[in-house]
């Protein structure tokens, strides 16, 4: 992988490409392959090995092979990237009793990932088939490959399936209790503290433990929160917090030992990808009390130092898939180029010719030109790669190919040529605001309570509202703040989910209180320490004074009357509230009414909004170099977002009721079905406009531009 010029590209052969590519799930017939690569442009084919055979690997060489020449007798110059899914099936489960995750309870579930039979079974399966690869005519074709593995889903452990809309706190798994996982975790321990007992038995309040006798306890892991609260206190003990540390790096390092084995088989000469990275999405946790413990790919940063993984595959979010409605990602996207790796959405896009209506068909050949368009336009302003899925299968309808039929072709096409235009370019950012999701800090949260507080921030603002705002962001982990590469001359840096902070974080958070930066903050930044929770902290890290409430409550508060700008076009009847879950089943699991209770209490603070109580739930303080913005209430809507850009002096393209990305060079302005509509942009600086699909000047030296968009309807510029 590479950034030409700063663009994400794929270099094969020593020449540069878009890093784009064709995957299908099954053995495609060859007028499809053709019209794929034809129509589109993209000459890297993706095809997955499904349910490996781990017992005997060479049943599976045939299938392979015939994949790969079926590809290449239409298209002889495309390039391969070949996938197995090394999940352990039950045939092979049942077989090897002893290599499964064992739940709190004792009873068998998925496959461990601590099991070194399995991992020895996977590293074979690889070798032999890598070996067979490199005997055929093609071996130099073949530019990358995919080890996957999962226990549920694309990307977890699995083992709290049970959990499901569990009530009985008594009654939730969590972890992995297989006697290979517990010894991990011994080992885990040994290194975390020095192989000093005295140094575990303080950390976790025991005076009895040893690294030989300590395990997980699952009546400590899930715990309700210090006085009924949603946090978890680590004055209390460090088990929990220690375990939900360790559990994800089971899987994590599982995949590192994939990863490397391949590069090592291939003498570092192919790209490996894998499925991971699914954070934010798995930050919310609800309906499955646990799921955060085992579902979450939390050491993802472990993972993004190692050189032996160059690609994390994905899939963007389901519910933002027609006109309309924004390109939203689960994944901190800008962190990966951070690290020198790169993030390939999973474009599985339902278009209009496809035979299923499975999560969301789209209607019409304009909508899938408006949603290709829309897409790849993301990708390139957003500098990751991607690939189109064609899940296409048997015959008549449901064996339409997805992407394979010229109409659709023809549309990824035109959007791949604007790519490659991208790429010669070059890519410079536009984002003026950094999005920070804290990976460290979920492991603080109550798993009943924690899940209103992350749909909040997540599922009822993040996805809906910053998306919308009619400015470009970067997304990245909260642990990239100590990054020496990270940008540091953002307007506007959001801090999500912060409520931990390690010393080093916080001293990268407080050197950004510069320059004229604005910070915004949620509920309980800082709130947990190593030494226990403490409002105080809050007040040091937002510069403004805070109170702690007991209790519980359903946050609202009303905007208070004032002439700030955070105020500007809202009245005195506008609200900030906090949302439960309507499900009555998830609301039983998750209450809409969680504390600690925090009230700003700064009278040098001006209060934008407060509580019925009268006190401050979202208030804003200029202290000359910096500007804090900080909000209790985890949920703001975009009136006051765009309120807060603009007091960050954020430069907002639009405020007409489409979406929109940006980088430097590029714009991508999208409108869905409601009604055409005549977009007014306000350009950064002063450029030619050029259609990027047609090559039409818009415009020469401006900043101010009209842009007609018809219904479900894209347009890419290029600004020059």
């Amino acid at each position: 992988i590479a950034y030409t010029n700063g663009q994400a590209s794929f270099i094969v052969d020593g020449q540069v490409t878009t890093p784009l590519f064709r995957r299908h799930i099954l053995l495609a017939d060859p007028e499809r392959l053709y019209n794929g690569r034809e129509h589109s442009g993209i000459g890297i084919y993706y095809t997955i090995q499904q349910k490996a055979n781990l017992v005997s690997p060479e049943a599976d060489f045939d299938t392979i092979d015939q994949r790969i020449r079926s590809e290449l007798s239409t298209s002889p110059d495309s390039r391969i990237i070949v996938a197995f899914s090394l999940c352990a099936g039950s045939d092979w489960l049942q077989e090897h009793p002893d290599e499964r995750l064992i739940n709190a309870f004792g009873k068998p579930d998925v496959v461990s990932y601590a099991s070194a039979t399995y991992l020895a079974a996977c590293l074979n399966y690889l070798d032999r088939v890598i070996d067979f690869l490199r005997s055929r005519p093609y071996w130099d074709k073949i530019i990358g490959l995919q080890p996957h593995t999962h226990g549920i889903g694309d990307s977890v452990m699995g083992g709290t399936v049970g959990n499901t809309w569990q009530a009985d706190r008594g009654r939730i798994t969590a972890g992995d209790f297989n006697p290979q996982a517990i010894e991990r975790f011994r080992e885990f321990l040994r290194a975390r503290y020095g192989n000093d007992v005295q140094g575990l038995r303080a950390a976790w309040r025991k005076p009895e433990v040893t690294f030989d006798t300590a395990r997980p306890d699952i009546r400590e892991l899930v715990a309700e929160g210090k006085d009924g609260n949603i946090f978890r206190d680590p004055a209390e003990g460090m088990m929990t917090f220690d375990y939900a540390e360790f559990l994800p790096t089971l899987l994590g390092t599982f995949n590192r030992r994939m990863a490397r084995f391949v590069k090592d088989e291939t003498d570092w000469q192919k790209m490996v990808f894998i499925h991971y990275g699914y954070l934010i999405e798995h930050m919310r946790g609800l309906n499955n009390p646990g799921s955060q413990l085992n579902n979450n790919n939390y050491d993802l940063t472990q993972l993004l130092r190692d050189p032996a993984i160059d690609g994390y595959i994905g899939a963007p979010n389901y519910d933002y898939r027609r006109a309309g409605t924004p390109m939203v990602n689960y994944f901190a996207w800008s962190t990966y180029r951070l690290h020198g790796r790169m993030y390939l959405p999973d474009d599985d896009h339902r278009y209009h010719v496809a035979g299923t209506k499975l999560y969301g068909r789209l209607r019409s050949l304009r909508e899938t030109r408006a949603i290709i368009r829309r897409n790849v336009g993301a990708y390139i302003t957003r500098n990751v790669g991607a690939w189109f899925a064609d899940m296409s299968r048997g015959d008549g309808r449901s064996g339409v190919s997805w992407t394979g039929e010229p109409e659709v072709a023809d549309l990824i096409g035109e959007m791949n040529r604007v790519y490659r235009q991208a790429i010669e370019t070059g890519y410079v950012s536009a984002s003026e605001v950094a999005v920070f999701f804290s990976a460290e800090s979920n492991r603080f949260l109550d798993v009943y309570y924690g899940p209103t507080l992350m749909n909040n921030l997540i599922q009822w603002m993040y996805y809906p509202e910053f998306f919308r705002l009619g400015a470009p962001f970067d997304v990245y982990l909260a642990e990239d703040l100590t990054h020496p590469d990270l940008r540091r001359d953002y307007k506007l840096y959001v801090m999500m989910n912060v409520y931990h902070l390690t010393e080093a974080q916080r001293a990268a958070v407080e050197a950004l209180k510069r320059d004229g930066h604005t910070i915004l903050w949620f509920y309980a930044p800082d709130y947990v320490g190593r030494d226990g929770l403490s409002a105080a902290r809050i007040a040091a890290i937002t510069g403004m004074a805070v109170e702690q409430l007991d209790g519980r409550e359903q946050m609202a508060a009303t905007v208070a009357p004032s002439g700030h700008p955070l105020a500007a076009g809202l009245g005195n009847d506008d609200t900030l509230a906090a949302r439960g879950f309507t499900v009555p089943a998830t609301a039983r699991l998750h209450p809409a009414e969680f504390g600690p209770r925090f009230r700003i209490t700064d009278g040098d603070a001006a209060v934008i909004a407060r509580f019925a109580d009268g006190q401050g739930a979202l208030a804003a303080r200029d202290f000359g170099d910096w500007k804090s913005v900080y909000s209790v209430v985890p949920r703001l809507e975009a009136p006051m977002l765009r309120n807060i850009l603009r007091w960050a002096g954020v430069h907002i393209y639009t405020e007409d009721p489409v979406t929109l990305d940006a980088n430097r060079n590029v714009l991508v302005v999208h409108n869905g079905y409601e009604a055409a509509r005549d977009v007014a942009l306000a350009l950064p600086r002063k450029a030619d406009v050029v259609d990027a699909l047609t090559g039409t000047p818009l415009a020469s030296g401006t900043d101010a531009l009209t842009l007609r968009l018809e219904k479900a309807d894209t347009r890419v510029l290029f600004l020059k």
